[in-house]
């Protein structure tokens, strides 16, 4: 009898459902991802400082439910990350498992109806030809695979590779998130013979570490305006045209008082729609300085009639005041506001605080 070739779909079916669940679950870390620096953006806009502390007591302890989002977020993302991978290698080398096989059959076993329904008249026959002999082709399959099966140690190794990969990978993104101001404890920062963790001048800037808010050198920080953005139907200059753009900005004390503002003449933004990476301010404060303040408001200037703030945070308030302890760490910070559609002088604005080194 000829054998008749069949066809075996199952390997296909477990390699298109590894593949399909990897994608899903490295789609689903991404998704968690973004959630976390979601949040991690609110924590550090407004739980941290002063104003966290303020946030933490009058509203029931939300920064402690943050903070458990957070990690939930963070943890879900490396997780699934990792169980992407792992069923998309799977999937990958089950390929390779289900590529070539196939199944033979005699064609006399598709017909078994035939062969039960007259045993009389075939054991007739063998009776009356003794001399004639049957042949049974007992062969019931043929394999043919080219390859071998992948061991599971390799996919095991692999698997170890990608988790390894992806947990230096978060770590050393945490790192960068986290505060670079830290000095090396068995370094030596200003290079006077005395190792960091006993030195009592870092930086030798002759205040003591402890009075030092900045450990690093001349410490400062930086306004940067990366984002500006009219609302389409806003109602901006006296002749319906675009805004004339400036960044005002000011430095106070602790109490948001004694403002002084840095110049802003020379640097407004004529009939401005979009602006991106527009402005930066750099302030250096003093080495001792503990609290101050610095206080962002976005104009449009006219010539002809009194300036107008150009409204970027939602409800009430149309300017913002931050108040910063430096010695506790803080100064870094993003904001960004899409409050377009409030009003007929509302915009969007991104812009971020950050500590940073000034060069003497």
């Amino acid at each position: 009898m000829r054998p008749a070739p069949v066809s075996n779909g199952g390997g296909s079916f477990a390699k298109i459902s590894n593949i399909v669940i990897g994608l899903v679950s490295i789609g689903v870390s991404f998704l968690l991802l973004i959630a976390f620096l979601d949040l991690q953006s609110d924590y550090e806009q407004y739980c941290t400082g002063f104003v966290g502390f303020l946030v933490e007591v009058f509203s029931e302890g939300q920064c402690s439910e943050l903070e458990n989002y957070m990690f939930f977020t963070g943890a879900g993302s490396l997780v699934c990350g990792l169980l992407g991978f792992v069923f998309l290698i799977l999937g990958l080398v089950s390929s390779s498992n289900a590529r070539g096989q196939v199944v033979m059959v005699p064609q006399y076993i598709q017909q078994p109806q035939q062969f039960v329904q007259q045993p009389q008249q075939f054991v007739q026959q063998s009776q009356q030809h003794p001399q004639r002999h049957v042949k049974i082709d007992k062969t019931q399959s043929v394999y043919s695979n080219s390859e071998k099966p992948k061991s599971g140690l390799a996919i095991l190794f692999l698997s170890i590779i990608i988790a390894i990969t992806l947990i230096i990978a978060l770590s050393v993104w945490n790192n960068s998130l986290s505060n670079d101001e830290d000095l090396d404890p068995e370094g030596d920062f200003d290079n006077d013979g005395i190792i960091n963790s006993i030195d009592s001048d870092d930086d030798n800037d002759g205040f003591e570490d402890t009075n030092d808010w900045y450990d690093k050198g001349n410490g400062g920080i930086e306004i940067s305006f990366s984002k500006f953005q009219v609302w389409d139907n806003g109602n901006y200059d006296s002749g319906g045209g675009l805004p004339d753009v400036y960044a005002y900005v000011g430095i106070g004390d602790s109490n948001c008082g004694n403002m002084q503002y840095f110049p802003y003449l020379d640097d407004i933004n004529q009939d401005s729609s979009t602006l991106y990476d527009w402005k930066t301010f750099v302030y250096d404060f003093e080495e001792d300085a503990t609290s101050v303040c610095i206080e962002v408001t976005v104009y449009d200037e006219d010539s002809w009639a009194p300036d107008e703030i150009l409204d970027f945070i939602p409800g009430t308030g149309s300017y913002y005041q931050h108040s910063i302890d430096l010695s506790s760490g803080e100064g870094n910070q993003i904001i960004s506001h899409d409050n377009r559609g409030e009003n007929a002088l509302s915009i969007e604005l991104e812009y971020s605080l950050k500590r940073i080194t000034i060069n003497s």
